[in-house]
């Protein structure tokens, strides 16, 4: 009887610290880094436009992206930070403000959903590889997929066809 009695308090602390446990699973990913660098693949439409580039963000809100495809757009780089970007290409630089730019452009939507994101209170959504956010920012709803680490992984905005599948994400 005493060993019945035992096991089945020890069944009790099991399920205890079982229940706990799942109790303890993160509501949220990490804060994503504040630096770091990726290959993106940038969808406007319904493949309209296509391009790629190597994306990095030196600081919140900063995004540089240096293109590298199409032909046309290689040697370009931009660097959107705040109110300003910067554009450079071939040696050639200016600086323009960011409201010339749509705002429903992939570097204002980019920055601003990176900006979003490091926010706290967001109502992250778990799933398989890591999470999903839905949200607004700048008037466009958009959704944001993260891997468990807090890493961005795709952005997509409906409303303008917008796609960004970033790859190969370090941490600087």
């Amino acid at each position: 009887m005493c060993l019945t009695l035992r096991r089945l308090i020890m069944g009790l602390c099991v399920c205890l610290v079982l229940c706990g446990l799942a109790g303890c699973a993160p509501k949220a990913p990490p804060p994503p880094p504040a630096a770091f660098s990726a290959t993106a693949k940038i969808t406007l439409g319904e493949g309209e436009g296509v391009c790629r580039a190597v994306l990095r963000q030196e600081g919140p809100g900063a995004i540089t992206a240096a293109f590298t495809s199409p032909a046309e757009l290689v040697g370009l780089e931009l660097t959107f930070e705040g109110d300003m970007v910067r554009l450079r290409c071939r040696g050639l630089q200016t600086d323009i403000p960011a409201a010339a730019l749509p705002q429903a452009g992939f570097a204002p939507v980019l920055s601003r959903v990176l900006l979003r994101l490091a926010q706290p209170g967001l109502r992250y959504v778990p799933t398989s590889g890591g999470w999903k956010l839905k949200g607004q920012t700048g008037g466009c709803a958009f959704t944001a997929a993260l891997s468990r680490d807090g890493a961005l992984r795709t952005l997509r905005v409906p409303a303008t066809g917008l796609q960004v599948v970033l790859t190969g994400v370090r941490f600087a």
